[in-house]
C-alpha cells in the first residue's frame, strides 16, 4: 500500500500480493515524495493494507476533502497460486512466515487443502475483491487492472496519477507479463486441482471472468 497524500493527484496504491506490486511500490517511491522517515516505516509497516484496513486505520487521510484515485491489479488465480507457491516456498525471505509451506508435500496437496486450511485467510492468499471491495461487496478502488495486460493498464494508472510510463519502462527490473502462465498448465495435474482453486477464489472468478485455460 501507499498514500500519496499531496494536494496534486493524491492516491492510494492497494497492493494486492504477486501482481506486479514490489515493481509498482518501487518506482512510485522513485517518483513520488512521500515525505519524512516515519511515513516511510508506515508505508512498509502496511505493505498489503485492504482498502478496508486503509479506511478504518488512518481515516485522518481521507478527511481531507481530497479525491483520491485508489487503484489495485488482479492475476488470474491459477497463475496466482504457482507465483505464489514458487515465491513462498523458494524464496527464503519469506521462510519466517511461509515455512509451514514446506510441510506439504507438493502444490498439489497445498492446492486441494487450501480452502480449508488456514492459509486461505493469510494476506498474501486472499482474493482481490477482499482488498479492493468493502465487506458488501461495493468496490473501493476506482481501477482494477489485469496483471495479464500489464503495460496497459499501468500506463492508464500513470496517466491518472501523473508519472511517466516511459520512465517506469526504463527503470523497472521485474518483467510484468502475461508469459508467466506459459508453464502454469504443467502445475495443474488434474480436475481436482483446477477446481480447489475455483472453489476458493470463486468472488474473483465471477467479478473478473478469469479461465483456467487463458
Amino acid at each position: 500500500m501507499l498514500i500519496y497524500k499531496q494536494q496534486e493527484k493524491p492516491f492510494v496504491f492497494i497492493a494486492v500480493p504477486r501482481t506486479g506490486t514490489t515493481s509498482i511500490h518501487d518506482f512510485l517511491l522513485k517518483v513520488r515524495e512521500f515525505g519524512n522517515p516515519k511515513a516511510e516505516k508506515f508505508l512498509s509497516k502496511n505493505y498489503h493494507a485492504s482498502m478496508t484496513e486503509i479506511y478504518e486505520k488512518y481515516p485522518h487521510y481521507f478527511n481531507l476533502n481530497r479525491k483520491y484515485y485508489k487503484f489495485a491489479f488482479h492475476r488470474n488465480p491459477w497463475d496466482r497460486m504457482v507465483s505464489a507457491w514458487h515465491e513462498f516456498t523458494e524464496n527464503t525471505i519469506h521462510h519466517p512466515w511461509s515455512k509451514a509451506l514446506l510441510d506439504y508435500e507438493n502444490f498439489e496437496t497445498f492446492v486441494t487443502e487450501f480452502k480449508n486450511s488456514e492459509w486461505q485467510t493469510h494476506k498474501n492468499f486472499r482474493p482481490t475483491v477482499w482488498y479492493t471491495h468493502d465487506s458488501e461487496g461495493t468496490q473501493q478502488a476506482d481501477f482494477i487492472g489485469q496483471y495479464k495486460n500489464f503495460a496497459h493498464d499501468f500506463a492508464i494508472v500513470c496517466k491518472e496519477i501523473g508519472v511517466s510510463f516511459e520512465q517506469f519502462k526504463n527503470q523497472t527490473i521485474r518483467r510484468q507479463s502475461s508469459t508467466a502462465n506459459t508453464n502454469k498448465k504443467l502445475h495443474y495435474k488434474n480436475d481436482k486441482m483446477i477446481q480447489a482453486v475455483a472453489d476458493a477464489f470463486e468472488q474473483d472468478i465471477k467479478l473478473f471472468g478469469d479461465k483456467f485455460d487463458e
